[in-house]
C-alpha cells in the first residue's frame, strides 16, 4: 500500500475521505520507518556491512549475509570511523559447574568392549590421500573427541566476557590451572573475536549475542544471480516477488500465461531470427570495465521484438550494479522474508530480512543472435 501511495496508483475510490485516511497512514507509516536508522544493506555485494559497539570496542560485521548475527560475524575494528559508546558497568563474577562430555555422531565409546552406534562409521569414508580436510576431521573425532567438555555459564544478553582462569578440580581434590587455547600461537582460536592486535582485550572475550532467530515467514521475494557461459552474462532472474497490494507474484508462471508461441510454418523455408526469445523475469547485466583487470556487472535492458519487461519488487532496481567477486561460478540466491521475534521482556519485533545463500550452478538463458530455425526435422 505504501508503494502505490508513493506512486500515486492507490485508487481511493469515490469516498474522499478513504484517500485522508490513507494519506494519514502512510505519514505514520513514514515515521515508524524513519526510527528503524539507516539501512546497512548493500546492493551492489548483496550483504550487510554495519558496525556496533561492546565494551568499550567497535565490532564490524564485514559482510553479514542475513543469515543470523553471531560473534563468528564480527571483528574487531581497529580504526573505527566513530568512537565507540561508553561501556557499561563492569561485573566480575565466579561460577562454579560440573562438566560433561560433549557428544556427537560417530564419537567412539568411553569404555571397552561397549557396543557403539553403527548409524555413524567414521571408519568406513570413502577418502583418498588428497582429502587433507576429510581426515583431520576423521583423525579429531575418533583420537581427540573425548578431550572436549562443556560447562555451563550463564551471562547476560548483548555482553562481552572473558574469563580470566579456568581452575579444574579433580576427583583427588587437586587444582590444575587450564590455560586459553591459543594463547601462545593467536593465529588459532576459537569462540573469540578477531583481532589483528591479539593483545587487545576483547580478542580474548566471548561476545554473546541474542540466540533467538524469531520465526520466519513466506518468501516475498526471490532473486538467482547466476553465470552464462555462452552468451558471456550475468543473469538475475526474479522467481517471485511481491506487489503493492501485498501479493505474491510468480513471475515464471506469469509469463508462461502470456507469452505469445512463435508461428511455425509447416513445410514452409526455415526461419531466421535475429535473436531468441527469452522469458521477462531475465534480466541481464554484462561486464562493464571499471580499470585495468577489473570489471563489474550492469544491469541492461534487454530489447527485441514482443519485449517489454521491466524488475520489480526491492533487490533488482534500475541502475544495479554487482562486484564480479560477490557472483561466483555457483551463484547466489538472494532473497526477503518478514521475521516474527519476541525479546525477554516479552515485546514483540518484526522486520524483513534480506539473505544471501548459495546458488545451485551455471544456468543458460538460450540466448542467441542469427539462429535459423527449421520448420522440418533435419535429415537423418
Amino acid at each position: 500500500m505504501a508503494a502505490a501511495l508513493d506512486a500515486g496508483t492507490f485508487a481511493g475510490g469515490p469516498d474522499p475521505k478513504l484517500g485522508e485516511v490513507a494519506a494519514r497512514w502512510r505519514r505514520w507509516w513514514g515515521g515508524r520507518l524513519a526510527e528503524r536508522g539507516l539501512d546497512c544493506f548493500d546492493p551492489h555485494r548483496f550483504e550487510h556491512a554495519a558496525e556496533l559497539s561492546a565494551g568499550g570496542t567497535v565490532l564490524r560485521a564485514e559482510e553479514y549475509q542475513g543469515d543470523g548475527l553471531d560473534w563468528y560475524a564480527l571483528d574487531v575494528d581497529p580504526e573505527p570511523e566513530h568512537p565507540a559508546a561508553p561501556p557499561g558497568p563492569r561485573h566480575t563474577f565466579t561460577d562454579e559447574g560440573l562438566p560433561s562430555t560433549v557428544r556427537y555422531g560417530g564419537l567412539p565409546a568411553d569404555r571397552f568392549w561397549e557396543m557403539e552406534d553403527a548409524r555413524v562409521d567414521l571408519g568406513s569414508v570413502d577418502v583418498s590421500t588428497l582429502d587433507t580436510g576429510r581426515l583431520l576431521l576423521i583423525s579429531f573425532a575418533t583420537v581427540y573427541g573425548n578431550d572436549w567438555f562443556l560447562t555451563p555459564l550463564e551471562v547476560p544478553t548483548g555482553s562481552l566476557t572473558v574469563l580470566d582462569r579456568l581452575l579444574v578440580r579433580d576427583v583427588f581434590g587437586r587444582h590444575h590451572l587450564v590455560g586459553r587455547a591459543g594463547r601462545d600461537d593467536p593465529s588459532w582460536s576459537m569462540f573469540s573475536l578477531h583481532s589483528p592486535d591479539p593483545d587487545h582485550p576483547a580478542a580474548s572475550g566471548l561476545l554473546v549475542l541474542p540466540t533467538e532467530r524469531g520465526q520466519v515467514g513466506e518468501v516475498l521475494e526471490q532473486v538467482t544471480l547466476s553465470r552464462d557461459e555462452l552468451a558471456n552474462t550475468l543473469w538475475a532472474v526474479q522467481h517471485r516477488y511481491t506487489d503493492g497490494r501485498g501479493e505474491l507474484i510468480d513471475r515464471r508462471d506469469r509469463w508462461a500465461r502470456t507469452a505469445a508461441p512463435e508461428p511455425v510454418t509447416a513445410g514452409g523455408p526455415p526461419a531466421y531470427g535475429v535473436q531468441t526469445l527469452v522469458p521477462d523475469n531475465w534480466f541481464p547485466l554484462v561486464p562493464e570495465e571499471v580499470r585495468t583487470a577489473m570489471i563489474r556487472f550492469r544491469l541492461v535492458g534487454l530489447t527485441g521484438p514482443g519485449v517489454d519487461s521491466r524488475p520489480e519488487g526491492l533487490l533488482i532496481t534500475p541502475g544495479l550494479w554487482v562486484y564480479e567477486e560477490e557472483v561466483p561460478r555457483d551463484g547466489v540466491i538472494v532473497t526477503r522474508r518478514p521475521v516474527l521475534a519476541r525479546w525477554s521482556d516479552g515485546s514483540w519485533h518484526s522486520w524483513v530480512r534480506r539473505q544471501k545463500a548459495p546458488g545451485t550452478g551455471e544456468s543458460s538463458s538460450g540466448l542467441a543472435f542469427d539462429t535459423v530455425r527449421p520448420t522440418e526435422p533435419w535429415p537423418s
